[in-house]
Parts: C-alpha cells; sequence; structure tokens
C-alpha cells in the first residue's frame, strides 16, 4: 500500500511539474495590440498636421518593431477582436 501512494505522488508531483513548466516556457502566449486606436491617434496627427511624413514614417517602424519583439514566444491580435482578460500591448515610442 505504500508503495502506491508513493507512486501516485511522484506521478501527481512529475505531472504538476510537466504542465506548470509546459505553460510558462513553450505555450503560446496571446496578447492584443491596440492597432486600431493607434492607427486612429496616428491619422488624427498627421491630418492636423501635428507629424511629418518622417514622424508617421518612424511610428510605423516603432509599430513593426513592437509586433516583432512579441511575436517571437506570443500570437498578436488586434486589440478589438479579443474579449476577455488578455494583455494590451502599446506600441513603444523611439
Amino acid at each position: 500500500m505504500k508503495k502506491i501512494l508513493l507512486i501516485i505522488m511522484a506521478n501527481t508531483l512529475i505531472t504538476a511539474g510537466l504542465i506548470y513548466g509546459y505553460h510558462f516556457f513553450f505555450a503560446p502566449k496571446i496578447v492584443a495590440l491596440d492597432l486600431t486606436g493607434y492607427l486612429d491617434s496616428l491619422k488624427t496627427q498627421y491630418m492636423a498636421g501635428k507629424l511629418s511624413d518622417e514622424d508617421l514614417k518612424k511610428r510605423f517602424d516603432a509599430l513593426e518593431e513592437t509586433v516583432k519583439k512579441y511575436s517571437k514566444r506570443h500570437i498578436v491580435v488586434r486589440g478589438d477582436l479579443v474579449l476577455g482578460d488578455v494583455k494590451i500591448l502599446r506600441v513603444e515610442e523611439r
């Protein structure tokens, strides 16, 4: 009887460790990018003359860099497509 309990406890610990390790290291995480809001703010600023063509290009490059940075271990989707508690990415300005 002791052996069976020991086997069950070892199996439970190993399984829990494997599930935790998979979730932490391998499972893809879903993050949302507020693309619509970001593009609307760029459009508003560009139309108002607050952004030059150079600034607009830099902001698009920053958007691309943000997506590339997170796309290695994350699935990046548009923020308006996601319902629920998902991390929302903000574009990092340079």
